[in-house]
């Protein structure tokens, strides 16, 4: 993933930091750079143990929380990508995680990186509601307006997002 973001921005995208890293803004001092191989071979066995036992949205969350924690590349943009490609892979509308959110999300992946996952579930939850609100509350309009009548695929879709949001 990290080599296809990274293709031509960087000279070996696909090879973990060999650096010692900051994030800017953030408390957090990502793991040293001679523990990341044996630590994204821990997370990847978490995923494959975890991928089929745990509800998507929190596993995406867990997921993306536990491998910014570790922090494995020079730079943080996979991250979010990887977020986005579980919950597309189990049928879930993405997350944008845009610069709007940026201190708040720190604090929030501050306490995941101690374990505590309450206040990045919490907050991951509240902007995802927020922002497929939005979208189910457009459809749901222009359904009514009978705008959407040669589009059934944006009924189900509807219905989708609406099973979402009572879940």
């Amino acid at each position: 993933m990290h080599a296809i973001i990274m293709d031509g921005l960087l000279e070996s995208p696909e090879e973990y930091r060999r650096i010692h890293v900051l994030i800017e803004k953030a408390e957090h001092e990502p793991s040293p750079a001679f523990d990341v191989p044996e630590l994204m071979e821990e997370l990847i066995g978490w995923y494959r143990k975890n991928n089929k036992k745990m509800h998507p949205f929190e596993l995406a969350v867990l997921l993306h929380t536990k491998f910014v924690t570790i922090h494995p590349f020079v730079d943080g943009r996979v991250a979010r990508a990887l977020l986005n490609f579980v919950l597309e892979k189990h049928g879930y509308p993405t997350l944008y995680l845009g610069l709007e959110y940026g201190k708040e999300y720190l604090d929030v992946v501050a306490e995941g990186n101690l374990e505590n996952y309450k206040s990045i579930f919490d907050f991951m939850r509240k902007v995802y509601l927020q922002q497929h609100n939005t979208i189910i509350k457009e459809v749901s309009g222009k359904i009514e307006k009978r705008e959407m009548e040669a589009f059934p695929e944006i009924r189900n879709l509807q219905g989708k997002f609406l099973r979402l949001k009572k879940s």
